[in-house]
């Protein structure tokens, strides 16, 4: 005769005097207490503090970084107009001495 092993039993096994309501079987969200709404009320006021000092970060950033490139942008036209200018300069000095230098003949 072949003997099987005895089953072992849950360790809680419930009882017909446990009440089962028909809310807790629902897997849905679970209810909050009644001061619940206040909490949710705070953390979301953090979470849109963040939320606006991130955003803050982020344009200070971007707009740093957009500044810095039309400084770059800038003083690269500023080299080319005063060298230009520069040019002209010399070119007018030059042609001034050297019209000075005729009368002087």
């Amino acid at each position: 005769m072949m003997r099987t092993p005895p089953r072992h039993l849950p360790r809680f096994l419930p009882t017909l005097t446990e009440v089962v309501r028909p809310s807790d079987l629902q897997g849905g969200v679970p209810s909050l207490p009644p001061d619940s709404d206040t909490l949710v009320q705070t953390l979301q006021v953090q979470v849109d503090a963040l939320v606006k000092a991130r955003v803050a970060q982020e344009f200070e950033s971007l707009i740093r970084a957009v500044i810095a490139e039309q400084a770059i942008s800038l003083s690269s036209e500023l080299q080319i107009q005063l060298r230009e200018e520069v040019r002209k300069l010399v070119i007018e000095a030059l042609s001034a001495h050297t019209d000075s230098n005729k009368f002087k003949s």
